[in-house]
């Protein structure tokens, strides 16, 4: 049971744009193997990706302009399903809520609602009962238990994005979907952190915030800046609505930043 993946930063996709030569080099020494061309390296990889699923990529340079401590170190990897990367010796609490128990449709007005009430709440609820989770699980070595506890680390994710989209009457693969996807996350995300926030003031930031709040608060910054480039392009009621959640809970966020105050996970 393995995944295999490919760590690729900016200059290799440079190199491939610009039909450039790319040099394989020793882990242990950082001698010169052999040089390829960079497209038919990437030519390889995707080959290899069509025919069993391996390798995936990892793009480190962005991986690690989203990391919230850089401070304590570099992210290398991901686990094997690839929704999670991290520090080394590390791990994650996933739990996924179900979208589709959150969009309502009204008969007489013939139109569909996202219910945000319901949604923080849910979030809420999870993100803390994900945080108690830390301290009641067994770990299986001593780094990733000093990790994970240092850091609390939390995934919270969605299904059933399909089967919503659906019963909306989109297409899973239109502009229109991709949408409401982002701003679905977006307020998943940030509502994730306004409760991260208050675990803090309750129990304390995790234990390297102090020593990383200037990469933590520009990855907040950055996600509120993607968001920002996407509001308002796509215009109808539904979408509406979900922008002006989404605009609603990272200007809190974005108060919290200003503010500079602590958060009791690291993501």
């Amino acid at each position: 049971n393995t995944n295999i993946s490919v760590t690729i930063p900016d200059s290799f996709m440079q190199k491939v744009l610009d039909n450039g030569s790319w040099d394989t080099t020793f882990i242990t020494t950082g001698e010169t193997h052999k040089t390829y061309k960079a497209r038919d390296l990437l030519y390889k990889i995707a080959e290899g990706a069509w025919e069993c699923a391996d390798p995936g990529l990892q793009f480190s340079d962005n991986i690690n302009n989203w990391n919230t401590c850089t401070n304590d170190g570099q992210i290398e990897s991901s686990n094997p399903c690839g929704e999670f990367f991290w520090l080394n010796n590390s791990s994650c609490n996933l739990a996924s809520i179900n979208l589709l128990k959150f969009v309502k449709y009204d008969p007489e007005t013939k139109a569909y609602t996202f219910d945000f009430e319901l949604f923080q709440e849910v979030v809420s609820t999870i993100i803390t009962a994900q945080d108690i989770l830390i301290g009641k699980s067994v770990y299986p070595t001593i780094k990733i238990t000093k990790n994970t506890t240092q850091y609390r680390p939390l995934g919270l994710g969605y299904t059933n994005l399909g089967a919503m989209l659906m019963y909306l009457g989109l297409p899973y693969d239109s502009n229109e979907g991709r949408y409401i996807a982002s701003q679905i996350t977006a307020i998943l995300t940030g509502v994730a952190f306004l409760a991260s926030n208050e675990l803090s003031k309750i129990k304390g930031s995790f234990a390297r915030f102090n020593n990383n709040k200037e990469s933590y608060y520009n990855v907040l910054k950055n996600h509120d800046h993607e968001l920002t480039k996407i509001r308002d392009t796509i215009d109808n009621d539904f979408s509406r609505n979900l922008s002006e959640i989404s605009g609603n809970v990272w200007n809190q966020i974005m108060e919290l930043v200003k503010n500079e105050e602590g958060f009791r996970n690291a993501q």
